[in-house]
């Protein structure tokens, strides 16, 4: 997760290495690029660029509600469908 926050990989490849290996691949990967951000701006060098946290509160808020529309099953057939090489 240093690494992601850091920057100092790509951020698919960090996400991917750092997600919880139970999820197999079966999440939203701009859900948890999105949670990276927040985490990075979050400990930010500068306290002034940190968001505040009713800022965090709101982007959580808007992560999960895009979270509750994700459906597993389009992320299985994707994969599914890469594999195959469609």
């Amino acid at each position: 997760m240093l690494e992601l926050l850091s920057g100092k990989e790509a951020a698919a490849t960090a996400i991917d290495k750092s997600a919880d290996p139970c999820l197999r691949d079966e999440y939203p990967l701009d859900l948890a690029f999105s949670m990276a951000q927040l985490a990075k701006s979050c400990v930010e060098h500068d306290l002034n660029t940190r968001p505040s946290m009713p800022q965090v509160f709101m982007m959580l808020s808007k992560i999960l509600s895009s979270s509750l529309d994700w459906d597993p099953s389009d992320e299985l057939n994707r994969s599914r469908s890469i594999d195959s090489g469609r």
